[in-house]
């Protein structure tokens, strides 16, 4: 970032909705008033990305998402950002089909427990507000990536156990 400062680049934090300070707990209501508006969350957030980016008319843009939601959240913008020049993705979905891609969960999950209290420690699916409607029939991530005309990266990718593919 220094770098990018000496050249004479603006930077800008965005603190999508659901994300940092107005982030939420209350995801089960997410999911549902995002099924009552039809508006898919991770769709609001990439509108809020594109609202950011029309403050600086005229001007190149390059982007940086780092974890699942805001690298959803910026795959889901790149193709829309007019001015985009460049973008990096950390420790992000590299596919929707990673939402079903569990290795070390995927049988687990399909066990049958007496005792529900801790499903995260066994069942590590996707939360509801993350799936875009629809993600499933396409466009994939990699195909919104070929969508923009912007060179980047996507580093650190993460399967749908939440953990580094690296690993």
């Amino acid at each position: 970032m220094v770098t990018a400062l000496k050249e004479g680049w603006s930077l800008c934090g965005v603190d999508l909705r659901g994300i940092g300070e107005m982030a939420t707990t209350q995801t089960g209501w997410l999911s549902a008033v995002s099924l009552l508006l039809a508006a898919p969350f991770v769709d609001c957030q990439a509108l809020d990305l594109l609202a950011t980016a029309s403050l600086f008319e005229g001007k190149p843009i390059a982007l940086l998402a780092r974890g699942p939601n805001a690298v959803l959240a910026a795959v889901r913008a790149l193709p829309h950002f007019s001015r985009l020049d460049s973008y990096a993705l950390y420790e992000g979905f590299q596919s929707y089909r990673d939402f079903l891609n569990r290795p070390k969960s995927l049988e687990t999950s399909y066990q049958l427990r007496k005792d529900n209290s801790d499903r995260f420690a066994y069942d590590r699916e996707i939360p509801f507000f993350y799936v875009p409607w629809k993600g499933l029939l396409g466009p994939d991530i990699p195909d919104l990536l070929k969508a923009t005309k912007a060179r980047g990266t996507l580093e650190g990718p993460i399967n749908g156990d939440w953990a580094s593919k690296d690993r």
